[in-house]
């Protein structure tokens, strides 16, 4: 086949150069009929000159592109013969190879036909070859071919996992997120089906503790937590001023366990109160004493800021008098809309003057 295709490339070649040879040559016949008498003596003198100028020193006309290639296909199909011809020579040559390419091409359909020799002949010579080749490789010293590296895998060895009793118990970050995690399922699902629909044991990775410690943990993150609330310490007692009958008392006690207001007798008697009406009222006391009432004063008038209340005392005998004069009970306190704000420790009247808090004091 490649012989066959060299045989057509090289036709078709020459079929090329004989037409560019024609172009060229009318080219230069309508160039001969333009130039003018007095130079055709000129023109004459270099025709002659071209004729013994080889072929491949000439200067081609640039307006025939296809020129150079063909000789140059024509130069190598006559092994570098064509080029030092001349004009004349080159037609000769060119007339020899059309006629030998018939002859090759009659060849090749002679093979075609059914002569099988010339192929059989090349397929021998082709094995003769081979085995020349062969022999003459076995005898020739042998150089050491280059070896590229084989990369055998090598499989990483497996972190050991320590045993139940030498791992960590849960770290207070995963319990965190793992209550989290619990307390966004329903209520009433049980461990087992958790386990299953959400991933519980993430948090539980290389951690010691067991199934039932787990499900321990899951049913205490489902209970409802609890605040805790600080410690707070005593506010101490709350106290405010008033006045009775022109008498200032600058620590009147506010006492929210008692249920009636208590005077004691030394104070009545230094304000010079006689309308006391006889009582049988018994008085408990936080400390678990009993006493009796010595008199009850019904709407003593008592002055808080700008308002005046009418109170009921109960008239008792105190020790200390003066330390705690006055005792007002949940009735006083009703009446002035009393507001006692713990965590500022601190006590309002609304009813008489909402902003105007009185401090508590240490007992």
């Amino acid at each position: 086949m490649g012989d066959h295709t060299n045989q057509d490339d090289l036709t078709t070649a020459m079929a090329l150069m004989q037409q560019q040879m024609q172009q060229l040559q009318q080219q230069m016949q309508q160039l001969q009929q333009t130039i003018q008498a007095q130079e055709q003596a000129a023109q004459q003198q270099q025709e002659q000159q071209a004729q013994t100028v080889p072929i491949g020193t000439r200067n081609l006309p640039c307006n025939i592109p296809t020129t150079r290639s063909a000789i140059s296909a024509m130069n190598s199909a006559s092994n570098g013969d064509f080029m030092t011809q001349t004009t004349d020579g080159a037609f000769e040559l060119i007339e020899n190879m059309a006629a030998t390419s018939v002859n090759k091409n009659e060849e090749s359909d002679f093979s075609k036909k059914g002569n099988k020799q010339p192929f059989a002949e090349t397929v021998l010579g082709a094995e003769e070859n081979r085995e020349q080749s062969a022999s003459s490789g076995a005898t020739a010293p042998s150089e050491p071919a280059e070896t590229l590296p084989v990369r055998v895998y090598v499989p990483k060895v497996p972190y050991p996992i320590p045993p139940k009793h030498m791992m960590d118990p849960i770290s207070a970050e995963q319990l965190a997120g793992f209550r989290k995690m619990v307390r966004r399922l329903p209520q009433k699902i049980s461990f087992e089906h958790a386990w299953e629909i959400r991933p519980l044991h993430m948090f539980f990775k290389n951690c010691r503790e067991s199934q039932e410690e787990i499900k321990a943990l899951f049913t205490e993150a489902l209970k409802p937590s609890l605040k805790v609330l600080p410690k707070v310490d005593d506010p101490r007692k709350f106290v405010f001023p008033c006045s009775i009958a022109g008498v200032e008392f600058k620590e009147a006690l506010c006492d929210s366990w008692s249920s009636v207001n208590l005077v004691s007798k030394a104070i009545v008697d230094e304000l010079g109160i006689v309308d006391v009406e006889p009582s049988q009222v018994k008085l408990a006391f936080a400390n678990s004493s009993m006493t009796v009432s010595y008199g009850t004063i019904r709407n003593l008038p008592v002055q808080v800021g700008d308002c005046v209340l009418h109170t009921e005392f109960q008239v008792v005998e105190m020790r200390n008098d003066h330390e705690m004069p006055l005792i007002f009970g949940r009735s006083f306190m009703a009446t002035v809309g009393a507001i006692v704000d713990m965590p500022n420790k601190r006590v309002s009247f609304s009813n008489i003057k909402k902003k105007i808090f009185y401090k508590a004091v240490p007992t």
